[in-house]
């Protein structure tokens, strides 16, 4: 027998009393990662915090199981079957959620009048630097002449039964005219006084601000975006641009 055809025969026997043990073998687990789980507690802990003060400091009112039943469904794969699960503790000015034994939850902070901030992975709670105070906003809320609200009915109707499409779940409808406001209407839980994420239409209206500001050539979209916060010397967030920022590949998490 030829050294060749030795070897062979090793490396299929080998092969035929390993396929029973792989063949036996238990499916691997399917517990999520631990960067998974974090990015899941973190997503709950900002969206409960962003959802339950804000509302809270404008004079409305949110509860758990309206920001479970309409902002914690249908977000991204990986974390949608574990998000809802996971507890949540509410505290007057943060919103924990638990993710792991060993690590702390994670926190979201209400900052007065700025809203809510996700804290990093680790934190544990420590002393956050105060904000310096925010200018009023002394511009009133567009208003105008009440429409015809039986003759909007409809359009209502159709928007809060899927309108905007399946699976869509619509909040709030406001009907503008020249600039103001004529007509409106809500979802149960929610009203004028409820603020609500923008999601993508806040990333719209950045979008066509800097627009704005480039073109008067005030603001170079490939510069540094110059926050004061992340200008310390060493900090490398210094470097990154606003093009970067608006493409959301600046690499923050």
């Amino acid at each position: 027998m030829t050294v060749r055809v030795m070897r062979i025969l090793i490396v299929a026997a080998v092969a035929a009393f390993a396929l029973p043990a792989i063949a036996q073998s238990p499916p691997p687990a399917t517990i999520p990662l631990a960067s998974v789980r974090a990015m899941a507690a973190g997503y709950k802990a900002l969206t409960v915090c962003s959802a339950l003060k804000t509302a809270e400091a404008a004079g409305g009112e949110r509860t758990l199981a309206s920001v479970e039943a309409n902002e914690l469904v249908g977000v991204y794969p990986e974390i949608d079957a574990i998000v809802r699960e996971m507890p949540v503790e509410i505290y007057p000015a943060r919103v924990s959620v638990a993710w792991d034994d060993v690590m702390p939850a994670r926190s979201a902070v209400w900052r007065e009048s700025r809203g809510c901030v996700i804290m990093p992975v680790g934190w544990t709670g420590e002393q956050i630097a105060p904000l310096p105070p925010r200018r009023p906003e002394d511009r009133p809320i567009p208003a105008g002449e009440p429409a015809d609200a039986t003759a909007l009915e409809p359009v209502f109707t159709r928007a809060a039964s899927g309108g905007f499409g399946e699976g869509s779940n619509t909040t709030a409808l406001l009907v503008l005219r020249d600039g103001r406001l004529v007509s409106e209407w809500y979802a149960e839980g929610f009203g004028p006084d409820t603020p609500q994420r923008t999601w993508s239409v806040g990333k719209s209206i950045a979008g066509t601000l800097i627009g704005a500001a480039v073109q008067r050539g005030e603001a170079d979209v490939n510069a540094p975006a110059a926050i004061p916060d992340w200008s310390r010397e060493g900090d490398p967030r210094a470097a990154i641009t606003l093009d970067q920022l608006m493409r959301m590949s600046s690499g923050l998490t």
